[in-house]
């Protein structure tokens, strides 16, 4: 239990004072209780709780690893950062689905959402080319930006000031 603690929901109204009940590493309940009842008490008296904050643009993708490991991130979850989004600036992981597959069976601190990359699939199609895409390329280009990875990615992201990006007509 969390106790005399001032309570951001995350709604928009004032903070208030009140207990949070924690049961199975889960909000139970909140309100005002007696501390003797709990099994642990965190005296909050003076200090903020919140929900958990997400951070919208981080650059993990060289930090989450090619085997399947414990993804760990111990600088966000000090500052309460509890969502990371990635695949910000145009780049991404090319496939989605094969570097959250090994988030899922390896466990992650932190829950991760990633945007897909106009750059890394422009490069993965065209490389560094400057030239327009053909009929061809564009075609590579959709089924690379779509093909599993819809089911994964959080949307598409552009970083056109970016190589191979800058190449893109608008």
């Amino acid at each position: 239990m969390i106790v005399r603690g001032e309570v951001i929901d995350g709604l928009g109204g004032k903070p208030f004072r009140a207990d949070v009940g924690i049961r199975n590493q889960h909000i139970a309940c909140l309100g005002t209780f007696d501390p003797a009842r709990a099994r642990k008490m965190i005296d909050a008296r003076g200090l903020a709780v919140a929900p958990g904050f997400i951070d919208v643009h981080t650059h993990v993708e060289r930090n989450i690893s090619p085997r399947v490991e414990p993804f760990t991130a111990p600088n966000f979850v000090r500052q309460g950062v509890t969502t990371i989004i990635t695949g910000n600036c145009g780049r991404s992981f090319l496939d989605l689905g094969k570097a959250f597959g090994r988030l899922i069976a390896g466990g992650t601190q932190v829950n991760v959402a990633s945007f897909i990359g106009h750059n890394t699939i422009r490069q993965h199609v065209m490389g560094d080319s400057a030239a327009p895409p053909s009929a061809e390329q564009l075609s590579g280009d959709e089924v690379a930006g779509r093909g599993g990875n819809a089911r994964w990615c959080a949307g598409n992201i552009n970083r056109l000031e970016y190589t191979p990006g800058a190449f893109a007509g608008l």
